[in-house]
């Protein structure tokens, strides 16, 4: 027996040692014997010894070059390692050089593609290229449907994933990926149905359970179908919750799955659900997680170490809204900790790195590890800047991973979790006894309670077809409620010269859709115009030469409210009784111009029409907000004002 079959035979029986011996001393006696380094690659990678696994399959290549299988665990042993471009140029070469069968090679392609920084077109075009050459593959129809998902491709996504149920009808993961599909549509009858599909397969599968239980739609019909889905997500919670607490290690990855974020917009007082909601993941962290649920002594101090913890450290609302606080942080006395979980990064993010004493990029989305890395930095006190928009920092801020815990309001809702002590709000926007709304004690910083930086602003600029005058709405789909549709048809039938315009729907859109079924029983199809999201530079535009922006009252506007009056566009508004819907009262309240501020619908209205109506009186208004900008923008008060509220906590 030759050494090569040796080594072949002491693999077989279990010694992998002894065959990577016999293989080294077979390369020896034939330095070019392909098959013998493949081997010890392939005992290398059982043994963890990576290193010596990828110079193998190398020699290998070398060897043989159309030998695919070493092609083929090279490029997985790189991937595995997060090599990701590496894997990529190496089967891309291998398959090339005609080293692997292409449908299979096109696939792991895909695959590969999937999981690099912005590789989902690469990703789509290897996936099609698979599906050319075996359009009966399942697995392959479903990862590109689950790919063009991510991208908000709804439409092809559908397809895709309709066709891999239909080749792999016990595919769970396929319908699991369905079912968030039909729900990014609204078409949420047919997500459960989905859902109910996976819980046949695997009564065990967490996410699948979770999203069956609490699913909601993103717009809703009627005013009746907000109540109805509250009450059937009121009795799911708690029939979801004991069977989470049976099974915490299958609801933990439903609960790192998603958020209650939907809920929060039906207008309606949160604090008793979400307290429900709070403590089911509390108990199931705790059972799943106990070395970071005890309670934490303060260490000694000063410098005090503050952490702030997000997956938004970049340019999107919670980022921009909240990096004045790290910018405005008082170095002598505090060391500032950012912890940044999203994949994004840009000139926001390298704000935030700039301003702290230690920043850290931790995507991927591995919350012990994180969490395990906050510990570590022993910190005084710990801000998360939103929770209930991510469902990793629900998962994260169940946890005790500093001795005090605030949450900002990326996300103006009470969390609900126990684990949080402080909820860090703003005295202009919070009611009188706003505090019955909070599980966490409710800190009131002066103003808005933020530092915010004026946008660069662009020319005016109206979309092509649009004619002033123009009303501008520039909420998410799921902030309109069909109980303020009348207010919309009201400033119609009184402004038939106007067009009303409401930006972020897709056109074609099942979610488009509904609402301009709820909208043309109100008004005339021609009386208002639906647009995608914009390029922020467009959308500043068109801020810039619209004539009064419409305030939602179901869920107020706060960042853009903030764009808008930097753009000097007029700012209409009717507050309601809970904070999130007095957003722009309360930066109207900062910047001391409040004529437009409505004391109901009728005044709302009537407010809509004199400045649509009445260029002097509008222009008069906008001088006001030119004049008053200061109060408003660039503030450094809160941020001393929350530095003084972080001594006090710590203190205590």
């Amino acid at each position: 027996m030759n050494a090569l079959q040796v080594g072949l035979s002491r693999v077989q029986a279990g010694d992998l040692p002894g065959g990577a011996a016999a293989f080294r001393e077979a390369i020896a006696q034939t330095p070019d014997l392909a098959a013998a380094h493949y081997n010890l690659g392939n005992v290398l990678v059982s043994l963890g010894d990576t290193a010596g696994a990828i110079a193998a399959y190398i020699d290998a290549i070398r060897c043989e070059p159309t030998l695919g299988d070493a092609y083929w665990n090279l490029v997985n042993v790189y991937w595995g390692l997060g090599s990701v471009t590496t894997a990529r140029v190496l089967l891309e070469r291998g398959l090339a050089k005609g080293s692997l069968i292409p449908a299979v090679g096109y696939g792991l392609l895909g695959d590969i593609c999937a999981t690099e920084p912005n590789g989902e077109e690469r990703a789509i075009a290897a996936y099609t290229q698979a599906l050319q050459l075996d359009p009966g593959n399942g697995e392959t129809w479903r990862n590109l449907g689950i790919v063009q998902a991510r991208i908000g491709r709804h439409d092809a996504a559908l397809r895709a994933l309709t066709q891999a149920t239909a080749l792999q009808p016990m595919d769970g993961e396929a319908w699991f990926n369905l079912g968030g599909v039909r729900s990014d549509r609204n078409e949420i009858e047919m997500a459960l149905g989905c859902w109910e599909q996976v819980i046949a397969l695997n009564p065990l599968d967490g996410r699948a359970r979770r999203q069956h239980a609490l699913a909601l739609p993103i717009v809703y019909e009627t005013e009746a179908d907000v109540e109805r889905w509250r009450q059937r997500y009121t009795a799911n919670l708690a029939e979801f919750g004991d069977w989470a607490r049976q099974h915490p290690a299958a609801a933990l990855p439903g609960l790192a799955f998603a958020t209650n974020f939907l809920l929060s917009y039906q207008g309606q007082d949160d604090r008793a659900l979400q307290s429900a909601y709070g403590d089911l993941v509390r108990d199931v962290v705790t059972q799943m997680m106990p070395q970071f649920s005890q309670p934490l002594a303060m260490p000694p101090g000063p410098p005090w170490r503050v952490g702030y913890v997000s997956s938004y450290m970049y340019r999107h609302t919670v980022g921009k809204l909240s990096v004045g606080w790290v910018e405005g942080s008082n170095p002598e006395s505090f060391q500032v900790f950012c912890y940044h979980t999203g994949t994004p990064q840009d000139e926001i993010t390298d704000r935030f790195q700039r301003s702290s004493h230690r920043f850290y990029h931790l995507p991927g989305r591995q919350w012990e590890g994180i969490a395990a890395q906050i510990r570590q930095d022993n910190l005084h006190l710990l801000v998360y800047l939103d929770v209930g928009m991510d469902p990793l920092m629900t998962v994260l801020a169940a946890l005790r991973l500093a001795p005090v815990q605030c949450v900002g309001w990326g996300h103006p809702v009470t969390t609900g979790l126990p684990t949080l002590d402080f909820f860090l709000s703003n005295q202009e926007m919070e009611p009188p006894g706003g505090d019955r709304h909070y599980r966490e004690t409710l800190i009131r910083l002066p103003g808005i309670g933020l530092s915010y930086r004026q946008p660069l602003l662009p020319p005016p600029a109206l979309p092509e077809g649009l004619l002033p005058p123009v009303l501008l709405s520039c909420q998410s789909p799921f902030k309109y409620l069909p109980q303020d549709d009348v207010l919309w048809g009201e400033i119609a039938a009184r402004l038939p010269q106007a067009q009303l315009v409401f930006v972020g729907f897709a056109p074609g859109s099942p979610i488009a859709a509904t609402f301009q079924e709820r909208l043309n029983r109100v008004m005339k199809g021609d009386r208002y115009r639906l647009l995608p999201h914009l390029p922020h530079t467009d959308y500043l535009a068109l801020n810039r030469a619209a004539t009064v922006f419409l305030d939602v009252p179901a869920w107020s506007g706060g960042h853009t409210v903030l764009e808008a009056i930097a753009c000097g566009l007029p700012v209409v508004t009717w507050p309601g009784s809970l904070m999130r819907q007095r957003h722009a009262y309360g930066i109207l309240q900062t910047l001391g111009v409040t004529d437009t501020v409505a004391r109901d619908r009728a005044d709302y209205v009537a407010k809509v029409v004199r400045l649509t109506a009445d260029p002097e009186y509008r222009t008069q208004i906008q001088g006001q907000m030119t004049a008053n900008a200061a109060r408003l923008y660039n503030n450094p008060q809160c941020v001393q004002a929350l530095e003084d509220f972080y001594r006090e906590a710590i203190a205590h």
